[in-house]
């Protein structure tokens, strides 16, 4: 005979993982952008102001959140023009940062190395606290890339909202140096992807590396780490990096949700079997 009240813990479960599917990604148009110059020792020799989502602000699109232009910007040693920063979001689907058709060219004839964070605080998932997302780090569009040149990305997710935060393990390439502002150490609470390197060999390739982590209470930061590396004089290079978060497969969703009741379930059942008396 079917007994409802045996099915209750079991829907709920199901119900719960539904509910977390169903709820929508949000975000804020608000993020912050910085362009730092470093020594192939790993010193910073010049950094560029706060550029920030909120004061510059040259166009609004309400659907795909904010741009942000920036360039030609001279750090030195380097030439760097965006064509747009953007904080670009799909509400129903996923929160996105991108670095836009970024163009770094070498003005000088030495060997620092450029790097870019951006980041943006505020995101939501808009659902309960444990729910399991992916953050996904993806790098393309580099054409006509310079036999030396190297580009590195990384993306990274602070489940505690914090600006530019990091696991405290982070190293910023290179040469795998520890981390230095704007980056800021937040274990446990930060969560990284394994970072991605794209040569003349892989030029123009969609890479992409993912990481999964378990929603927080609140809102959350995520950030992105471009850095340039190999660039002759007068050499250039172009690219998009992008950092963006979803949920994980519904299956796998739903399979988590439904774990603790399996494993009650099978508890129960073993201490309803009779012991078995030798004779």
């Amino acid at each position: 005979m079917f007994r409802f009240r045996s099915f209750l813990p079991i829907g709920a479960a199901l119900l719960g993982g539904l509910l977390v599917l169903s709820t929508p990604l949000t975000a804020r148009a608000t993020y912050q952008l910085v362009v730092q110059e470093v020594t192939s020792a790993g010193v910073v020799v010049s950094t560029s102001p706060v550029f920030n989502g909120n004061e510059t602000n040259p166009s609004i699109d309400p659907i795909n959140g904010g741009f942000l232009d920036v360039g030609p910007l001279n750090t030195g040693s380097f030439r760097v023009t965006v064509e747009g920063f953007e904080n670009a979001y799909d509400p129903a689907v996923r929160p996105q940062l991108e670095l836009h058709t970024l163009t770094a060219t070498r003005i000088t004839n030495n060997t620092n190395y450029l790097q870019l964070f951006i980041t943006k605080d505020g995101y939501s998932a808009g659902s309960v606290a444990g729910q399991p997302l992916s953050l996904i780090s993806q790098l393309s569009g580099i054409s006509n890339m310079p036999a030396n040149a190297q580009v590195t990305f990384q993306s990274f997710v602070d489940t505690a909202n914090t600006a530019f935060g990091v696991p405290n393990s982070t190293t910023v390439p290179p040469p795998g140096s520890p981390i230095f502002p704007p980056l800021v150490k937040d274990d446990p609470k930060a969560f990284a992807t394994p970072s991605i390197t794209m040569t003349q060999a892989t030029s123009g390739s969609n890479i992409t590396t993912t990481t999964t982590f378990l929603r927080g209470a609140g809102a959350m930061d995520i950030t992105g780490v471009a850095t340039v590396t190999g660039l002759a004089k007068d050499e250039s290079i172009s690219f998009d990096a992008n950092t963006f978060i979803t949920p994980v497969p519904a299956s796998l969703a739903m399979l988590m949700s439904a774990f603790p009741v399996f494993v009650i379930g099978g508890w129960v059942r073993r201490r309803k079997v009779s012991p078995v008396v030798a004779g």
